[in-house]
Protein backbone atom coordinates (compact mmCIF):
# COMPACT_ATOMS: atom_id res chain seq x y z
CA UNK A 1 0.00 0.00 0.00
CA UNK A 2 1.44 3.34 -1.05
CA UNK A 3 1.56 6.20 1.42
CA UNK A 4 1.40 9.79 0.27
CA UNK A 5 1.83 13.24 1.73
CA UNK A 6 -1.51 14.99 2.08
CA UNK A 7 -1.89 18.64 3.01
CA UNK A 8 -4.43 19.36 5.72
CA UNK A 9 -4.79 22.85 4.25
CA UNK A 10 -6.11 21.51 0.92
CA UNK A 11 -9.69 22.26 1.90
CA UNK A 12 -8.77 25.91 2.51
CA UNK A 13 -7.45 26.44 -1.01
CA UNK A 14 -9.79 28.63 -3.03
CA UNK A 15 -9.61 26.53 -6.19
CA UNK A 16 -10.55 23.39 -4.21
CA UNK A 17 -13.41 25.17 -2.43
CA UNK A 18 -14.82 26.26 -5.77
CA UNK A 19 -14.98 22.70 -7.15
CA UNK A 20 -18.28 20.88 -7.03
CA UNK A 21 -18.33 17.77 -4.81
CA UNK A 22 -17.74 15.32 -7.69
CA UNK A 23 -14.67 17.18 -8.91
CA UNK A 24 -13.27 17.49 -5.37
CA UNK A 25 -13.70 13.77 -4.89
CA UNK A 26 -12.17 13.03 -8.28
CA UNK A 27 -9.09 15.20 -7.54
CA UNK A 28 -8.32 13.29 -4.36
CA UNK A 29 -9.15 9.99 -6.08
CA UNK A 30 -6.63 10.87 -8.80
CA UNK A 31 -3.90 11.75 -6.30
CA UNK A 32 -4.52 8.49 -4.43
CA UNK A 33 -4.58 6.34 -7.57
CA UNK A 34 -1.78 7.72 -9.72
CA UNK A 35 1.57 5.97 -9.58
CA UNK A 36 4.51 7.37 -7.63
CA UNK A 37 5.49 9.49 -10.66
CA UNK A 38 2.09 11.20 -10.83
CA UNK A 39 0.86 9.17 -13.81
CA UNK A 40 -2.65 7.75 -13.89
CA UNK A 41 -3.88 5.09 -16.29
CA UNK A 42 -7.14 6.67 -17.34
CA UNK A 43 -10.12 4.54 -16.40
CA UNK A 44 -13.11 6.84 -16.06
CA UNK A 45 -15.48 3.88 -15.81
CA UNK A 46 -13.63 2.44 -12.79
CA UNK A 47 -13.28 5.85 -11.14
CA UNK A 48 -17.02 6.47 -11.62
CA UNK A 49 -17.84 3.09 -10.14
CA UNK A 50 -15.51 3.44 -7.16
CA UNK A 51 -16.62 7.01 -6.43
CA UNK A 52 -20.31 6.33 -7.02
CA UNK A 53 -20.72 9.28 -9.40
CA UNK A 54 -21.00 9.72 -13.16
CA UNK A 55 -17.78 11.26 -14.49
CA UNK A 56 -17.11 12.82 -17.87
CA UNK A 57 -13.51 12.84 -19.16
CA UNK A 58 -13.93 16.03 -21.20
CA UNK A 59 -15.39 17.88 -18.22
CA UNK A 60 -12.60 16.67 -15.92
CA UNK A 61 -9.89 17.91 -18.28
CA UNK A 62 -11.66 21.26 -18.66
CA UNK A 63 -12.07 21.72 -14.89
CA UNK A 64 -8.47 20.75 -14.09
CA UNK A 65 -7.01 22.46 -17.16
CA UNK A 66 -3.22 22.48 -16.58
CA UNK A 67 -3.26 20.51 -13.33
CA UNK A 68 -3.81 17.32 -15.35
CA UNK A 69 -1.83 16.77 -18.56
CA UNK A 70 -3.10 14.05 -20.90
CA UNK A 71 -0.09 12.71 -22.79
CA UNK A 72 -1.36 9.46 -24.31
CA UNK A 73 -4.87 8.32 -25.03
CA UNK A 74 -4.89 6.35 -21.79
CA UNK A 75 -2.48 8.24 -19.51
CA UNK A 76 -2.66 11.49 -17.56
CA UNK A 77 0.15 13.23 -15.72
CA UNK A 78 -0.13 15.42 -12.61
CA UNK A 79 3.14 17.40 -12.87
CA UNK A 80 3.04 19.06 -9.45
CA UNK A 81 2.51 15.69 -7.77
CA UNK A 82 6.25 15.03 -7.94
CA UNK A 83 7.24 18.39 -6.54
CA UNK A 84 4.77 17.99 -3.71
CA UNK A 85 5.78 14.42 -2.83
CA UNK A 86 9.56 14.61 -3.36
CA UNK A 87 10.71 18.17 -3.88
CA UNK A 88 13.49 18.40 -6.45
CA UNK A 89 14.32 14.99 -7.88
CA UNK A 90 17.80 13.66 -7.10
CA UNK A 91 19.24 10.93 -9.33
CA UNK A 92 21.24 9.56 -6.38
CA UNK A 93 18.06 8.73 -4.46
CA UNK A 94 16.66 5.26 -5.34
CA UNK A 95 13.02 6.31 -5.01
CA UNK A 96 13.63 9.45 -7.07
CA UNK A 97 15.55 7.39 -9.62
CA UNK A 98 12.52 5.16 -10.06
CA UNK A 99 10.36 8.24 -10.68
CA UNK A 100 12.94 9.65 -13.12
CA UNK A 101 12.98 6.35 -15.03
CA UNK A 102 9.20 6.38 -15.38
CA UNK A 103 9.20 10.00 -16.53
CA UNK A 104 12.01 9.30 -19.01
CA UNK A 105 10.05 6.33 -20.37
CA UNK A 106 7.26 8.73 -21.37
CA UNK A 107 9.49 11.70 -22.28
CA UNK A 108 8.19 13.77 -19.34
CA UNK A 109 11.31 14.31 -17.24
CA UNK A 110 12.50 17.63 -18.65
CA UNK A 111 9.02 19.13 -18.40
CA UNK A 112 8.77 18.05 -14.79
CA UNK A 113 11.77 20.17 -13.88
CA UNK A 114 9.75 23.26 -14.78
CA UNK A 115 7.54 22.65 -11.77
CA UNK A 116 10.21 22.64 -9.08
CA UNK A 117 10.01 25.47 -6.58
CA UNK A 118 11.75 26.52 -3.36
CA UNK A 119 8.79 25.32 -1.28
CA UNK A 120 7.66 22.08 -2.95
CA UNK A 121 4.99 21.24 -0.36
CA UNK A 122 3.05 24.36 -1.42
CA UNK A 123 2.95 23.40 -5.08
CA UNK A 124 0.52 20.55 -5.57
CA UNK A 125 -2.71 22.01 -4.37
CA UNK A 126 -2.19 25.66 -5.13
Amino acid sequence: MAKRFRSTSSWKKKWIRELNPEMKLFWFYLLDNCDHAGIWEVDIELASFQMGVKLDETRILKVFNRKIVPFKTDKWFVPKFIVYQYGELNENNRVHNSVINILNKYGLYKGCLLYTSPSPRDGLLS
